[in-house]
């Protein structure tokens, strides 16, 4: 399944696509929304697919499974037997030009077909500037961020899945959000995520973000527990750490699921950093001589514009973490991480034939990684991942 926004120049042509890749390796487009009123800033996933284990059938099939990913965003192939009034367990939050919140989910229809619900979430009028050019939600999918790129951040609390679940059933107004908290900055907001907690601390929720003031760059973290009054949680301005030169303006943050611990890419540099939320956090750079056989295209350097994490088993990742960084000249490095490392390995990809966005993502097959790229100067495409390593690569 890949879900994708656009902005063209008109911002009536503004909508949403939902595609599905099928058996036959093609992408289908499932269901569009348009007619927002106005243009959409951002967009989020709130809420993670269904992942069941797989039994081990002695192929590679067991390595890495998911459910049809129609099913995780509500959309049912007609071929199976289903319960139409199923709550989907992930909706899309998007953000419109105006500031205000629209959350999408799909159902099916009485004709076979799928229609697309929106919830819509009014913004107050005191959140002015261009809230939302920043947007996170935390792995809990409890709570989201966005942020203005001057001086401000908004945190929403989400209801619980239990909540939307039985609002849904009952054919009531889902109002995702349950309350509010703007907190001020001094400062440029460059970046913001959310990290993950630690295993079995999954009511632990980690803000980061990267504030810019008088030249340079810190790193700012607000600490709370699932539940906990987000009055007293930002009453006060946190004063942050510096950052480390080389990694004053960072073009990507990745979090990863170990070590609470998180990627800082930059343009000349890929860091670790760990250690965060216990005093000044430590950066330590990746070797990325393994990098040297695939030198720029560009007379410029190439910058990484983008990254996904793939679909992995629940049990790999209890200690492991892996994801895909791309570059602009359509190298793509596949990173893994787990408890005894942060990054563990880093494998560079041959290159891709197109020009890679920030529109890139993985998407589920059974016995692959399939990428996305999109690109702002040509056409993108969709491979297959077959292995990692040189010639890693089959085009579909």
């Amino acid at each position: 399944m890949a879900l994708a926004d656009t902005a063209p120049s008109s911002l009536q042509d503004d909508f949403v696509e939902v595609c599905e890749l099928r058996q036959d390796g093609r992408l289908k487009t499932i269901i569009q929304k348009h007619n927002f009123g106005c243009g959409i800033r951002n967009a989020c996933v709130v809420g993670a697919p269904v992942i069941p284990e797989l039994k081990d059938d002695g192929d590679d099939a067991a390595v890495k499974s998911e459910p049809d990913l129609a099913d995780s965003f509500g959309l049912v192939s007609s071929a199976r037997p289903t319960t139409a009034s199923a709550f989907p367990p992930q909706m899309l939050m998007i953000v419109l030009e105006t500031g205000n919140l629209v959350f999408l989910l799909a159902r099916p229809r009485l004709d076979g077909h799928h229609e697309l619900v929106a919830s819509r979430y009014q913004s107050p009028h005191a959140f002015e500037g261009h809230l939302g050019f920043h947007a996170a939600v935390d792995p809990s999918s409890r709570y989201a961020a966005l942020a203005s790129p001057t001086d401000y951040f908004v945190i929403y609390e989400l209801e619980s899945r239990e909540t939307l679940e039985e609002r849904y059933l009952l054919g009531e107004p889902l109002a995702p959000v349950r309350s509010f908290r703007r907190r001020a900055v001094r400062g440029v907001i460059h970046k913001m995520t959310f990290l993950h907690p630690r295993p079995g601390d999954d009511h632990h929720i980690i803000l980061l973000l990267v504030i810019v003031r008088h030249g340079r760059s810190k790193t700012v973290i607000y600490e709370w527990e699932l539940g906990d009054d987000l009055r007293t949680v930002f009453a006060d301005e946190k004063p942050g750490h510096r950052m480390p030169l080389e990694y004053q303006m960072p073009l990507l943050l990745v979090p990863l699921t170990v070590h609470s611990a998180f990627l800082v890419i930059t343009e000349q540099q890929i860091a670790v950093c760990t250690e965060c939320l216990h005093g000044p956090p430590k950066f330590d750079p990746i070797d990325m001589v393994h990098l040297a056989s695939h030198r720029p295209r560009a007379p410029h350097p190439p910058l990484w514009t983008a990254w996904a994490r793939p679909f992995r088993l629940q049990s790999y990742k209890k200690n492991r973490d892996c994801v895909y960084l791309a570059r602009e000249d359509g190298v793509v490095l596949f990173m893994e991480a787990d408890q005894e490392s942060p990054v563990a390995q880093c494998t560079p990809i041959d290159p891709f034939p197109c020009a890679i966005s920030t529109a890139f993502a993985c998407v589920f097959d059974r016995s692959t990684d399939v990428l996305l790229l999109g690109s702002n100067s040509g056409p993108g495409g969709y491979w297959k991942v077959s292995g990692l390593g040189p010639a890693a690569r089959e085009t579909s």
